[in-house]
């Protein structure tokens, strides 16, 4: 139910590594561009979503990212390239955030070298800033 209305949509959602949901995007399914003038459909980021997560998908071991506006552009992304997709991480951002991009890059860099990543959530937003520091 959105704005007061039934609205068919489909709901990514979002998890947090231990499994719990964290966030939602809602697509909506029927096109109405008067009740939806920018897009013709709803695209809607959950309340209370955690806004720098983002939807994503493990193929293999992942030793790569690949981020995609939304939750569509990454299964559109998926579908085109599936056949040579292996030991990737695909990442929905929700719109384009730098703090998605920084958090998912520190997250699987903790992975690959076999650490625990205990940065803070200012720390992970500013993940981007701090790898183009490091690696110049």
């Amino acid at each position: 139910k959105l704005n007061d209305s039934i609205e068919p949509v489909v709901v990514f959602k979002t998890l947090s590594p231990s499994g719990e949901v964290v966030g939602a995007n809602l697509q909506g399914i029927e096109e109405n561009w008067e009740k939806w003038p920018e897009r013709g459909y709803a695209k809607i980021i959950a309340r209370n979503s955690d806004g720098m997560n983002g939807l994503h998908v493990d193929i293999g071991q992942p030793k790569r990212l690949v981020f995609a506006e939304s939750p569509i552009d990454l299964m559109s992304y998926y579908e085109v390239n599936k056949d040579n997709l292996q030991d990737v991480r695909l990442v929905s951002m929700d719109g384009l955030k730098e703090a998605t991009i920084g958090r998912h890059l520190a997250e699987l860099q903790a992975e690959l070298s076999g650490r625990d990543l205990r940065w803070s959530k200012e720390e992970l937003a500013n993940g981007l800033t701090t790898a183009v520091h490091t690696c110049g």
